[in-house]
């Protein structure tokens, strides 16, 4: 299960594996949801930004949440999966793109 630190670096945030996603768009919705209910406990907030809103991709972020959370999300195992990507946007932000094949 992914983890990240807390802001004080005294608790382990678990956050949703996204490996069994078949979409950015939903691999991102499921992050979303994960760290909407993690800042509950551990403060801040949840956003998630989509192409509608002019992103590329979609992405989720943490505003006020732990310091760095994207870079260490990304490395864990099942933050991704064959059919997108994830990249730390920001220290903040998750970007999800899909892969597509021609």
């Amino acid at each position: 299960m992914p983890t990240v630190r807390n802001q004080d670096g005294t608790h382990d945030v678990y956050l949703p594996r996204l490996d069994q996603f078949t979409t950015a768009e939903d691999a991102a919705r499921e992050l979303y949801k994960g760290v909407s209910q993690a800042a509950l406990v551990h403060g801040g907030y949840a956003m998630l930004e989509t192409p509608e809103d002019g992103e590329f991709g979609f992405s989720v972020r943490w505003q006020e949440g732990p310091h760095q959370w994207s870079h260490a999300y990304i490395v864990c195992d099942g933050a991704t999966a064959p059919e997108f990507t994830t990249h730390a946007d920001s220290a903040i932000t998750v970007r999800f793109t899909d892969i597509t094949f021609h």
